[in-house]
């Protein structure tokens, strides 16, 4: 299982996910941001919106836990198969894990074109958890406040399990966009848009770490 990090270290995972972002991902045009591999894999665009969405559906309930003080449900308090799947999450769920898992449809990317700002969303989405984490440590005890996982209400994690599955995500996606970017087909892009795919017709049923039909 992938060690549980501590916020601080967390908070420089943060900002190393950032310049990695910046760095890598940070002068892709239109049209290489909307490039996909095929219909049935996802582009570098859709794996960063994937993020901001998988992500964003974390920050009401860390709002209304950190900032607010709300306290544990019943059900947060009490289910210990949600602590179990929080240690499975952590094994499975990070960049050198090598299981494939199914991304459920809400948190698949809407099938429109690519906004060309995607990867500064990202970045500025990054500091908005980066502050959430400071918070944390000044407001709460990480671990033992839970909140119910948005995939699911039948698991919880801690604040500190949210943060870690958080970064390991992030982790293994850049990894799967830098894959794309080493594509062939990609490098031949041409700047006019001319490879560029038609618009999708909605989210097909992408697998969140299918990579030419294997994993990340």
């Amino acid at each position: 299982m992938a060690a549980v990090k501590s916020i601080e270290e967390l908070m420089v995972e943060i900002d190393l996910l950032c310049e990695d972002a910046r760095a890598n991902f940070g002068t892709l045009n239109y049209f290489q941001l909307n490039w996909a591999p095929s219909e049935k894999e996802w582009g570098v665009g859709q794996i960063f919106e994937h993020l901001l969405i998988m992500n964003e559906s974390y920050v009401f309930d860390l709002e209304r836990k950190i900032n607010r003080k709300e306290g544990n449900s019943f059900r947060e308090s009490t289910a210990l198969i949600s602590r179990l799947m929080g240690r499975w999450m952590l094994k499975n769920i990070g960049p050198n894990s090598t299981k494939i898992m199914k991304s459920p449809k809400k948190f698949k990317p809407s099938g429109k074109r690519i906004r060309k700002t995607i990867i500064w969303d990202f970045i500025e989405q990054q500091q908005l958890l980066k502050g959430y984490m400071e918070e944390s440590l000044q407001q709460i005890n990480v671990n033992k406040v839970r909140i119910t996982s948005p995939v699911s209400s039948f698991y919880t994690f801690s604040i500190l399990e949210v943060f870690n599955l958080i970064v390991l995500h992030e982790q293994r996606h850049l990894q799967q966009a830098k894959r794309v970017m080493e594509m062939p087909a990609f490098q031949n892009i041409k700047s006019d848009g001319g490879d560029l795919p038609a618009p999708r017709q909605g989210s097909a049923s992408h697998n969140v770490w299918e990579y030419q039909g294997g994993r990340s």
